[in-house]
């Protein structure tokens, strides 16, 4: 008898051992397939452009940023209400979505444009058969590695925010504004005015 027992329980064990190998190969494979999954579509979410669009106010036209490759080079389009293309052209490197602001007449689209360390300001004109792109003056005061911000219009005259230095090494911060006018039609862009400051890094830190 106490063989008999014994022997129940080897088989009995046996059959433990197995159920749980079989169990932790099924886990195993069930996370292969999902870090196979994840991997899947971490690779399409890369390499998905990133595109968005805004509208006019007049709802005239649409205007459509597409990321055409990962160096961050966009194809800025023009499209009618329904979609139509009317014209487009490459926009140049990283586009800030958040910048972009019309004009009260829906015919021209501030934006910043640049890199991470150095962002213009770009002004489209989506007016019908007179389409341009231009670019805001730089500071006159030479700051570098500036960012400059459209931060509204009134009429034909455009706010910016300026501030930097993104990239370098400065002994302080600057920041301020400037307004500049905008004749589209000529084309004419005239610095109004220009407010920069800087801010030591000792008075910085003081506040």
């Amino acid at each position: 008898m106490p063989c008999h027992r014994e022997a129940n329980g080897s088989g009995l064990h046996s059959v433990m051992v197995g159920n749980y190998r079989a169990f932790l190969n099924t886990f195993l494979q069930l996370i292969k397939h999902l870090l196979a999954l994840l991997f899947l579509f971490a690779a399409t979410a890369m390499a998905a452009p990133n595109t968005f669009e805004t509208k006019s106010p007049n709802g005239k036209v649409i205007v459509r940023f597409e990321q055409q490759n990962e160096c961050e080079d966009y194809l800025v389009s023009i499209l009618t209400s329904d979609g139509r293309d009317l014209f487009s052209y490459k926009g140049g490197l990283t586009i800030s979505k958040d910048s972009m602001i019309w004009n009260d007449s829906g015919t021209i689209l501030a934006y910043s444009s640049g890199t991470s360390f150095l962002m213009e300001c770009f002004l489209l004109n989506v007016d019908q058969d007179k389409w341009s792109i231009l670019k805001t003056p730089a500071p006159k005061e030479g700051w570098d590695n500036f960012h400059q911000t459209p931060a509204s219009w009134k009429k034909d005259m455009l706010s910016l925010k300026v501030d930097g230095p993104y990239a370098g090494k400065a002994d302080g911060h600057y920041s301020g504004s400037m307004k500049i006018q905008v004749l589209i039609s000529e084309p004419i862009i005239s610095v109004l005015s220009e407010n920069i400051k800087t801010i030591k890094n000792d008075a910085a830190a003081n506040h």
